[in-house]
């Protein structure tokens, strides 16, 4: 028993092997190396689920997982929810005579293939949008990986789709390139970019824009109004979106840069409703529009770090969302450009029509193309528009762009003119305040002339009756003094005579009866007296 069983496990090993080798898909024969390019639809190729984004390709080429492999209709029956990644494989087998050249891609952020000729050996490839530039293989720029079959022979193809988000399975149709056919075409796009002139479009609006930003960044300073600055912010960003200079001459082997300045775009239209509302004076002139217009310009923001982060391998013309805020951002500008040009139909909104109507009119028209081509399903319809489409754009957002620094600078004169009437009419102010002080104080300097003058008559007549009243008070002081001088003479005069009347009664007396001694005395005591008298009354002279 144990020798039959040893005798069966090659056996068992070669059906189990035979099974799984029938479980690949047909193979697709290559009969001709004249057609471009053609697609393997489903029958042609099978699908696996990574659920937990972690099987290798050893993993996925063995059993069991190699039987697990389902054509698309049959493994969306097991699929339970949506995955990062998913693996593909398919087998081509070249019919010609001489070896072929093909070119195998995809659109998904990251693909890997590996190819595995009739010898079992497998080579692995990378290419993606989401792969820096040297860790790409092939045609980098066009995501495209070129090799080889030789004449007879077959190869399979396993191909690992990653997304940054999860999603469904896609039905999707792998394309299969002629490498000669995909390689002229890359240098005709070359040739047409690099010397039709294609690529000197973007690097030319580019220093227009920037120039044209650094103009109203210099304004902003000067004159402080919101107004400037944001029209610079949308310059700035807007001519950053896309612009493939900046993406493959500063930044060629980073693929996040690119990323971030494709959604400036979201940005740059948040700047524009922020201009739009300082340059109408929303807020005053329609404060409940203002609100939507504000709502808006947040959703925009909030959009754009949201596309940033999770919304990488989500093309702009596939996203429904930013159809959506497309249209509402160019209905809310028309009908707030309308508003604020319905309330004040001034100089600054005839300039704003005239440099806003033939942009949003071809901003229209390419909704129109975007929402169409999204729909129908029809992209080749932007192929065909982007070889004019960039140009018309630039052109359009130049003329606005020049527009509206010409309307600014306007402006500015406008304000400076302004300033300077205000100043003139100031000035003229402060001359006729100055001349009525001139005069108030004429009549205030004669009014306190007057009553100085009035004054100064006063203190002199004053000042003369002091001095009259002094000198009669000098007089009178003097008079009394005189008084006083001649009065002590005469007193003494008077005293001395009244005594001499006296002596000379008594001296008569003593004369009567004959007593000539004491009449001698008494008439030397008159004498005597009478010298006094003399002596006073030469006092009093």
């Amino acid at each position: 028993m144990k020798k039959t069983f040893i005798l069966l496990c090659p056996l068992l090993f070669l059906f189990i092997k035979t099974k799984a080798q029938n479980n690949l898909p047909p193979v697709y024969e290559i009969k001709s190396d004249t057609i471009p390019e053609f697609f393997l639809d489903s029958t042609y190729w099978q699908i696996l689920a990574d659920q937990n984004n972690n099987l290798i390709f050893e993993q996925v080429r063995q059993i069991p997982l190699s039987n697990n492999f389902n054509d698309i209709q049959s493994a969306k029956k097991f699929f339970k929810k949506p995955c990062y990644t998913y693996w593909y494989r398919y087998k081509i087998k070249n019919m010609l005579n001489s070896t072929i050249r093909i070119c195998v891609g995809s659109i998904a952020p990251r693909a890997d293939f590996y190819f595995g000729d009739s010898s079992g050996t497998f080579k692995h490839y990378r290419t993606g949008w989401n792969y820096n530039l040297e860790e790409k293989d092939g045609f980098k720029k066009a995501n495209l990986v070129p090799v080889e079959i030789a004449p007879h022979e077959e190869v399979i193809v396993y191909f690992r789709r990653y997304q940054l988000i999860k999603s469904n399975p896609a039905n999707l149709q792998i394309k299969i390139s002629n490498a000669y056919y995909a390689m002229k075409s890359e240098l005709a796009e070359y040739d047409i970019e690099y010397y039709g002139g294609e690529f000197a479009v973007p690097p030319f609006f580019l220093g227009l824009f920037i120039l044209a930003t650094i103009f109203n960044i210099f304004f902003f300073f000067v004159v402080k109004e919101k107004v400037y600055l944001y029209l610079s912010l949308f310059l700035f960003t807007f001519s950053f979106s896309g612009n493939s200079t900046i993406t493959e001459v500063l930044f060629p082997t980073s693929y996040i840069v690119p990323i971030v300045l494709n959604r400036f775009v979201f940005l740059s239209s948040f700047f524009l409703l922020q201009f739009v509302r300082y340059y109408f004076k929303t807020f005053t002139v329609t404060p409940k529009w203002d609100k939507a217009v504000r709502i808006l310009g947040v959703l925009l923001c909030a959009y754009y770090l949201f596309n940033v982060i999770w919304g990488h391998n989500l093309p702009l013309a596939d996203n429904i969302i930013s159809i959506w805020l497309g249209g509402l951002l160019f209905v809310i500008l028309l009908v707030t450009v309308f508003r604020a040009s319905k309330k004040r139909m001034d100089k600054a909104a005839k300039f704003f029509m005239i440099a806003v109507v033939p942009f949003l009119i071809l901003m229209a028209f390419l909704l129109i193309l975007l929402i169409a081509a999204t729909f129908l399903n029809v992209m080749t319809v932007l192929d065909n528009y982007s070889k004019w489409g960039e140009l018309a754009i630039y052109s359009l957002l130049a003329w606005a762009a020049i527009i509206f620094s010409w309307a600014l600078f306007d402006r500015y004169n406008a304000q400076r003119k302004e300033m300077a009437q205000q100043a003139i009419d100031k000035e003229r102010e402060r001359n006729e305040l100055i001349k009525r002080q001139k005069v108030e104080l004429e009549i205030q300097v004669a009014e306190r002339t007057s009553d100085l003058k009035k004054s100064l008559e006063e203190l002199r007549s004053t000042q003369a009756q002091l001095i009259q009243s002094e000198k009669m008070a000098s007089l009178g002081e003097l008079t009394a003094g005189i008084a006083h001088e001649i009065q002590n003479p005469l007193n003494f005069v008077n005293n001395f005579s009244e005594v001499n009347t006296e002596l000379i009664g008594e001296l008569k007396a003593e004369l009567a009866i004959g007593n000539m001694q004491l009449a001698i005395e008494i008439a030397n005591d008159i004498e005597s007296n009478e010298e006094k008298i003399i002596h006073h009354g030469k006092r009093a002279d």
